[in-house]
């Protein structure tokens, strides 16, 4: 497995986890994070191609300044953008047997708690997702090579 694709993975992993220990009873969050360790037992690539398709186009607003990172969270709608675009991602994931819901939604429709979160949470969940995207863009790379 791309090397690059297992920091990914562990990176998401403790994404969730962080946002587990900000956000300790959201059961939407919990259960997500089950189908997301699942997934990454059975497809982890899955989810990396996920970020590749639909966080990856937004990544001037991540790796820019925080008030761009900020509107992405609060303007970007993922879910809409996977209907929308692509149907693949779907029937890959009803083939692993994960319900449509699993996709990047919860973990990228932030908007409904960036607000009530403090300075440093937000500062937090804005370095996580510089850090995944730089390592997706490593991932993509080293797949070329190969």
């Amino acid at each position: 497995m791309n090397s690059n694709l297992n920091r990914f993975i562990k990176q998401f992993s403790d994404l969730f986890d962080k946002l587990l220990e900000i956000i300790p009873n959201d059961k939407d969050l919990k259960v997500f994070k089950m189908k997301f360790d699942l997934l990454k037992e059975i497809n982890p690539q899955l989810i990396i191609i996920s970020y590749i398709n639909y966080v990856l186009p937004y990544k001037l607003k991540i790796m820019g300044t925080k008030n761009d990172f900020e509107y992405f969270i609060m303007n970007v709608n993922i879910n809409d953008e996977i209907t929308k675009n692509n149907k693949k991602i779907l029937n890959d994931i009803k083939e692993n047997n994960i319900d449509s819901d699993f996709l990047l939604n919860k973990i990228l429709n932030l908007k409904n708690i960036w607000m009530d979160l403090n300075i440093n949470n937000k500062e937090v969940i804005y370095t996580y997702f510089k850090v995944l995207t730089k390592l997706c863009e490593n991932y993509i790379i080293q797949e070329m090579r190969i």
